[in-house]
């Protein structure tokens, strides 16, 4: 896999995450339809289908975003040129890693900027 593969990948993976739990809520909501004992739990399920296809539409556009923003030049990148993500807690500091080659960077190399 090439590291944009990977790094879209990354940034696209909660929102297929979303969409897994959808489509699961949709297979057990059929299952449930048939059944005449489970009739109540038609209801919930079918909110909990809908509010998990909303969160997979927001983590597609923030995704979406931010590779836009990425590809404008516009987000703090690795001397790679690959995306950093979200900043930890590690034990010399805190860091970010890039999405793309997997390299960790401190904070004092991108706070600067």
């Amino acid at each position: 896999m090439q590291q944009w593969t990977r790094m879209l990948f990354q940034i696209y993976a909660p929102a297929m995450g979303c969409l897994a739990v959808a489509g699961l809520l949709v297979f057990v909501g059929y299952q449930v339809a048939e059944s005449p004992l489970l009739q109540g739990l038609m209801s919930p399920i079918r909110l909990m289908a809908m509010a998990s296809l909303c969160l997979t539409l927001i983590a597609a556009a923030v995704a979406t975003v931010f590779h836009w923003r990425w590809k404008q030049g516009s987000m703090r990148t690795c001397d790679c040129g690959g995306l950093l993500g979200c900043e930890r807690q590690g034990r010399w500091g805190p860091f970010k890693r890039c999405l793309a080659c997997g390299r960790n960077h401190a904070r004092r190399t991108y706070a600067n900027d």
